[in-house]
């Protein structure tokens, strides 16, 4: 049950002394678009833009600094950026996704085939997404929307929804921060497993949290929490 800390930092390292040997360059915005053919891509306080329909599955993109926003129809490695938010759009497929301090967002009909972390920021995926491996957030709030996850669903802070039929085929992990910061003890995260969904592994909370499942949801074994059931569109 993973939440994306010293994994993500040690990334995060690599990335930053990898700039200058693969394309890319310092201060300035890179636009990948459908000619371009190099494996790797890295800018230090720019932006990163990938064109629709651009096919470099081998490619990896990383940025310190700088926010990256991928088109429709792409295929790419791992996407990665410190300090920036990071927007999917449409039947894009890419391998790990992960930022540091951003967001990220991910649209219909999304493929990721590794893991989708974030250390501070909320991470959405919208309708027809899917994620083959875990969802994590230390600080931030996470929501599925008619979305598979075939791994975890994990953070510390900021809650987690499970909507509009999603399937969680892991464990929904709400874990004690300890000394990852925040007024984690006077605010209790909301988790909500909404209309049709399903969560196939268990659900784990180490603190309290408002747990709210809809009547036709199946979930799992629950530890640490006890449901509220609710009926209408949100609780």
């Amino acid at each position: 049950m993973p939440v994306p800390t010293l994994r993500t930092i040690t990334t995060v390292s690599i990335l930053t002394f990898s700039l200058g040997v693969s394309a890319g360059g310092w201060n300035e915005d890179i636009r990948i678009t459908a000619g371009s053919a190099n494996d790797e891509y890295s800018s230090l306080n720019g932006s990163i833009t990938v064109d629709d329909g651009v096919q470099r599955p081998e490619a990896d993109l990383s940025a310190v600094n700088g926010s990256i926003a991928i088109g429709s129809d792409v295929a790419l490695g791992d996407v990665k950026t410190v300090n920036g938010a990071i927007r999917i759009a449409g039947n894009a497929r890419l391998e790990d996704v992960g930022s540091v301090n951003g967001r990220i967002e991910i649209a219909r009909g999304a493929q990721i085939d590794g893991e989708v972390t974030t250390v501070n920021g909320r991470v959405r995926l919208d309708e027809g997404s899917a994620v083959t491996g875990d969802v994590g957030s230390v600080n931030g709030r996470i929501s599925l929307r008619s979305t598979q996850v075939q791994g975890d669903v994990s953070n510390y802070n900021g809650g987690i929804e499970v909507l509009d039929g999603s399937i969680v085929t892991g464990d929904v992990v709400v874990k004690k921060p300890d000394d990852h910061g925040g007024d984690w003890q006077n605010e209790r995260p909301r988790v909500v497993i909404g209309r049709n969904s399903q969560v196939l592994g268990r659900m784990i909370f180490e603190r309290e949290v408002d747990l709210y499942v809809h009547d036709t949801a199946t979930v799992g074994d629950i530890e640490g929490a006890s449901p509220s059931r609710f009926s209408g569109s949100r609780p």
